[in-house]
């Protein structure tokens, strides 16, 4: 996928920090991952943040998400590649 597409589909959900963080991610160095089951949602000890998880043909990739209000928009504070853990959840 042509990088300003797939920059186009993705900015919108992420947080600022998010942003600055994978603009300049090449989408040909992000692995082809086929989700192989059911996602799973993290117990977290705050309303405003938690990191869901999938199990994928490469291990467990997951997302931090956090939101500001309750009800509240989630946005993707962090992408967790299979082998690396997550920011928030500690």
């Amino acid at each position: 996928m042509a990088y300003e597409l797939w920059w186009a589909a993705l900015k919108p959900l992420f947080s600022s920090s998010a942003q600055e963080s994978y603009a300049y991610t090449d989408p040909a160095n992000v692995p082809p991952l086929k989700i192989t089951g059911p996602g799973a949602v993290a117990e977290s000890l705050s309303p405003y943040l938690v990191t869901v998880t999938f199990p994928t043909t490469e291990g467990d990739f997951g997302v931090d998400m956090a939101r500001t209000e309750i009800p509240g928009q989630w946005i993707a504070e962090n992408i967790i590649f299979p082998g690396d853990s997550s920011r928030l959840q500690g």
